[in-house]
């Protein structure tokens, strides 16, 4: 399977499909998609401690390339308070009459 920057390119045959995040597509291969599907262990029990040694593996990677932590920790905090102002507004509830 490839995994290009926007979704899954191909998966496997060298066929396409139409699955790219952020768009809404048909699958072209339904077959295909139901074998990845069978293929794919969505019905295990989630590993605590391999999640955290991926987590783990993932921060040592986006530090080793420099992705991360960023040269200013506080760059866009602006932005992110705005956001945060407007997603949390607190207001009443309308009122709601019983129904008789």
């Amino acid at each position: 399977m490839q995994i290009a920057k926007y979704g899954i390119i191909s998966l496997s045959k060298g066929r396409h499909t139409n699955v790219i995040l952020g768009a809404v597509t048909m699958i072209k291969d339904v077959t295909l998609w139901q074998e990845w599907e069978e293929a794919v262990p969505l019905r295990e029990p989630p590993d605590f401690q391999r999640n955290l040694r991926l987590l783990e593996s993932m921060y040592e990677l986006a530090c080793s390339l420099g992705a991360f932590p960023p040269a200013d920790p506080l760059a866009g905090l602006d932005t992110k308070i705005r956001v945060a102002r407007i997603l949390n507004v607190r207001g009443s509830a309308p009122e709601v009459s019983p129904r008789a």
